[in-house]
């Protein structure tokens, strides 16, 4: 058990450290949310409504994106790993 511990609470400090990222920032967020409502948008249509309420436009959430790329990528590898491992000393103790 004490694995499995240790495995869920690397995962909690990856998951903190993701949610830390410029990428996961509310107004980011909340931007995305409006981005996604209707794909047949323009961009420009989107950015006029992201204004409107006071949000990051398409491109802030890009530059989000890229900016927050160094430390997602390694974090989504490694709690892939981590589940991973956890199925499988999980199904081992069955």
């Amino acid at each position: 058990m004490g694995l499995l511990r240790a495995i869920d609470s690397l995962t909690e400090k990856a998951d903190r450290r993701m949610r830390r990222t410029a990428f996961y920032q509310p107004e980011i967020s909340a931007s995305r949310e409006v981005i996604g409502e209707d794909p047949g948008r323009t961009r420009e249509e989107i950015d006029q409504d992201l204004a409107e309420l006071g949000l990051p436009s398409v491109m802030e959430n890009g530059k989000a994106f890229v900016k927050s790329l160094p430390v997602l990528v390694p974090l989504v590898v490694g709690l892939a790993a981590l589940s991973s491992i956890r199925r499988f000393f999980v199904r081992r103790q069955q």
